[in-house]
């Protein structure tokens, strides 16, 4: 990971997994900014659950090569959710849709069986992404910081996972044919970014105008310009009116 320039790497134990990483580096950060009279600003991103290595897992679980990563005390624990079958999944009439969607053949039952795998991979993986989510705002509040900080959080997209026979998230490597209903798509959001902005944004209008930018450059580096919009509705106009 480069931490500031330098390559630091980590091992394959427990401790070492990703998004708990992540998560300790936010923490630090929060404490270390927290000791100063001057407002910070921390953008966290998970990867999760995005598709990660390494493959094969050192850890468990071992059912999730080619998936996203659970962490391992979470390994196996949603191996009986069911995946979501709406009236879209492996539609049988396609032919309303566009011809990337018409060209797909129906999705056979080993194709179903791994979209279930790698879609309860997804959701294992998501619960250290949670618990990362409350011990920001843990660290927050034990900072007596809590109630005088933002703290937006957002994804993007979300995976089709059998919807319109595409099994994942897109086709051929190209961007999808049609938007996914926004964070949402079959049951399973991709979560992106959290934002935690501190102290006298009440005072300071270019501040508060860097963190909206600082969000939509996180939407937007994900080409999900529809979101844009709706995350502005969000900022209290009497902030941005404020000088």
């Amino acid at each position: 990971m480069n931490e500031n320039g330098n390559v630091v790497h980590y091992g394959t134990a427990a401790s070492d997994f990703k998004q708990n990483v992540f998560t300790q580096e936010g923490l630090d950060f929060i404490d270390q900014s927290a000791q100063s009279r001057q407002p910070f600003f921390l953008w966290l991103t998970y990867s999760s659950p995005h598709t990660n290595g390494p493959d094969p897992n050192p850890q468990p679980p071992s059912d999730c090569e080619g998936a996203a990563k659970p962490a391992p005390r979470d390994a196996d624990a949603l191996a009986s959710e069911p995946l979501p079958m709406p009236p879209n999944f492996n539609e049988p009439d396609v032919s309303d849709k566009p011809d990337d969607i018409k060209s797909l053949p129906l999705l056979t039952g080993p194709d179903i069986q791994d979209v279930a795998r790698k879609y309860r991979c997804a959701l294992e993986s998501l619960l250290s992404v949670d618990r990362g989510v409350g011990r920001v705002l843990d660290a927050l509040k034990a900072q007596g910081e809590l109630g005088n900080t933002y703290v937006i959080y957002t994804s993007d997209n979300g995976f089709f996972n059998g919807a319109h026979r595409i099994r994942y998230a897109a086709i051929s490597g190209q961007e999808h044919p049609f938007p996914t209903g926004g964070v949402r798509a079959n049951g399973l959001q991709q979560i992106q970014c959290i934002s935690v902005w501190k102290r006298h944004v009440r005072q300071d209008h270019e501040r508060l105008h860097a963190l909206v930018k600082q969000q939509a450059l996180c939407l937007l580096q994900r080409r999900r310009f529809q979101h844009l919009p709706a995350f502005a509705l969000e900022v209290p106009q009497e902030l941005i009116a404020q000088q």
